[in-house]
C-alpha cells in the first residue's frame, strides 16, 4: 500500500468516526427508531464499543505506517549497499579488466596489421610477398585465436564480449564460407573494432573506474 491509499484510508476512516455517531444520535433522540432501554446506557456503551473499534482502526493505521516505512528502509539499505559492493568489486577487478582488454586489443591490432601487409603485398619488412603466403599467415595466427578472444573477453563486460564475438562470427563465417574470404571486408571490420576499443571500451572502464573512485 503506497502513501496516497494509505492517507484514503486514514481520511474515509476519520469521516466514517465523525458520521456514524452522528446518524446514532439521530436515530436515539428523534425518535426514527425506538431505543430499548436507557438511552444513557446506550450512548456508553456505543462509547466504549465504538472508541475501542476506533482505538483499534488508529493502532492499525499507525503499525501499517510503520511497517511501511521499514520495508521500504530496509531495501533503500539492501540497495545501498548492493551497489557499495559491486562499485567495491568492480574496482578491486578494474585491473584485470584492463589487462584482458589489452590482451585482445593486442591480438586484433596484430591481426590488423597482417591484413593490412596483404594489402600491400608485402610482410613486416616491407618485403614483397605473395598473397597466397599472407593468406596462409592471417589463417594460422587467427584461427587458433578465435576462442581465446571469446575466453579473454568475457572476462571484461557484456558489452565487450558481445562486440568481440559478433567480430568473431563475422570472420569464422567469412574464413569458413565456400567462397574465397573477402579479405578486404575483414580489413574494414578489423579497423573498425581496433578503433572501438580504444575510444570506447577502454575509454569506458577507465572512466567508470575513475567516476567510482573519486579521481
Amino acid at each position: 500500500m503506497d502513501t496516497k491509499m494509505i492517507w484514503k484510508f486514514v481520511t474515509y476512516t476519520g469521516l466514517a468516526m465523525i458520521i456514524f455517531p452522528v446518524i446514532i444520535n439521530g436515530l436515539m433522540f428523534f425518535n426514527f427508531l425506538p431505543v430499548s432501554g436507557d438511552e444513557f446506557t446506550w450512548i456508553s456503551s456505543l462509547s466504549t464499543f465504538w472508541g475501542a473499534i476506533i482505538g483499534g482502526i488508529i493502532s492499525g493505521t499507525l503499525t501499517l505506517i510503520g511497517v511501511q516505512m521499514s520495508v521500504k528502509a530496509s531495501f533503500k539499505g539492501l540497495k545501498l549497499t548492493i551497489e557499495h559492493q559491486e562499485s567495491e568489486n568492480f574496482k578491486e577487478s578494474v585491473g584485470l579488466k584492463l589487462s584482458k582488454l589489452y590482451e585482445v586489443k593486442n591480438i586484433i591490432y596484430t591481426l590488423d596489421r597482417k591484413l593490412s601487409n596483404w594489402g600491400f603485398s608485402w610482410n613486416d619488412n616491407y618485403e614483397i610477398v605473395d598473397r597466397g603466403i599472407l593468406e596462409s599467415e592471417i589463417r594460422t595466427y587467427i584461427f587458433p585465436r578465435f576462442n581465446v578472444l571469446l575466453e579473454v573477453s568475457s572476462s571484461v563486460d557484456y558489452e565487450f564480449y558481445y562486440e568481440i564475438k559478433s567480430f568473431v562470427d563475422k570472420a569464422r563465417k567469412s574464413f569458413y564460407s565456400e567462397d574465397e574470404p573477402n579479405y578486404n571486408e575483414l580489413t574494414v571490420i578489423t579497423e573498425k573494432l581496433t578503433k572501438d576499443i580504444e575510444d570506447n571500451h577502454e575509454t569506458r572502464i577507465s572512466e567508470k573506474y575513475r567516476l567510482l573512485s573519486g579521481k
